[in-house]
């Protein structure tokens, strides 16, 4: 009887743990390599799990900026960086509703903190809950430190609708990121002088 109980536990949580509900976040950027003062444009990403879920309804994401340097100036992330709420899934017209479009802060490498959910008073099913990727948000900034950026996406909130029998949205189980790296260079004249620079040194040391 007792290994019965047992077994009876193990394929409820068994149960459990495959129905739950994933969000997944990725982040794109329309280059891999910029110049410096180039304007790095950003999109990111945002789907539900199929069959575990009636959608979402509340997504909160802020983007972080890591960053690795070549070199080291004084210099801080500029060009101010912009950002909207842009998509048909997660738009005013499915009743969602941009309730914070955040303050960045560069200096603490955030860039962008935006908030959106539907109204709870007209819930709409079914949204970015097909597997696929979703846009949820995009914009643009200009780094000004060469060497590797790191843009990475971090939930500061995210529900869903585990029904469409008017049940309250509850948070997500599992939350999957995928950031996006990228590499800023000298200008290319710049890149062209440093290699005229190296030709010039090679040929006096040949001499």
């Amino acid at each position: 009887m007792r290994r019965l109980i047992l077994s009876a536990g193990m394929v409820m949580l068994s149960a459990t743990l495959a129905s739950a509900a994933t969000l997944y976040l990725s982040v794109e950027t329309d280059k891999d390599v910029y110049g410096l003062g180039e304007t790095v444009n950003w999109t990111v990403f945002a789907w539900a799990s199929t069959g575990d879920n009636a959608g979402v309804a509340l997504l909160g994401v802020t983007l972080f900026e890591d960053r690795d340097e070549l070199l080291s100036p004084a210099e801080t992330t500029g060009g101010g960086p912009t950002f909207e709420l842009l998509d048909t899934e997660y738009g005013v017209d499915e009743w969602f509703a941009l309730q914070s479009p955040g303050t960045p802060n560069p200096a603490g490498g955030e860039l962008a903190d935006i908030v959106a959910n539907q109204n709870p008073a007209f819930p709409l099913y079914d949204i970015g809950n097909d597997g696929s990727p979703h846009l949820f948000a995009k914009g643009s900034y200009v780094p000004t430190q060469l060497g590797d950026h790191t843009l990475r996406p971090s939930v500061t909130g995210a529900n869903y609708w585990p029904d469409e029998a008017g049940s309250n949205a509850v948070a997500f189980e599992t939350v999957s990121t995928t950031p996006k790296t990228f590499t800023v260079t000298p200008e290319p004249a710049t890149l062209m002088l440093v290699g005229l620079g190296g030709i010039a040194l090679l040929h006096r040391r040949r001499s």
